[in-house]
């Protein structure tokens, strides 16, 4: 009977071990999945508060542009009213002016030699 019993303790050792195996098994595998939900709630959770951050963001962003737009195209039709102006004053440009140099001795100033020696009011 001793090997009996010996047959039999040892059969329900890898039995219990066996079964001990299977059942752990299974709950690590249930304990990796409820830590991949609690991960991938935690990941949903940050997204949120990144997406309405980024929502505000892009909303200040597109504010800016419109803004900046709006400047663009004021500065651009003020630089066709000055084009307009110069080119108003073409007759003008022709008249050549009076030019100088400076002297380098005591700071005066001589008439260039294209310029007329007579000056131009």
């Amino acid at each position: 009977m001793d090997a009996f019993e010996a047959l039999l303790s040892s059969g329900s050792a890898v039995a219990g071990g066996f079964f001990t195996f299977i059942i752990g098994r299974r709950k690590n595998k249930l304990e990796m999945e409820a830590l991949q939900i609690k991960n991938i709630e935690t990941i949903i959770e940050v997204w949120k508060e990144h997406s309405g951050t980024l929502e505000q963001k892009v909303s200040e962003l597109s504010t800016k542009v419109e803004k900046l737009e709006k400047e663009n195209r004021e500065l651009r039709i003020e630089v066709m009213n000055y084009q307009k102006q110069i080119a108003s004053l073409a007759p003008y440009k022709s008249f050549k002016r009076r030019t100088t140099t400076n002297n380098k001795s005591h700071g005066q100033n001589n008439p260039s030699k294209d310029s007329p020696s007579t000056p131009i009011t």
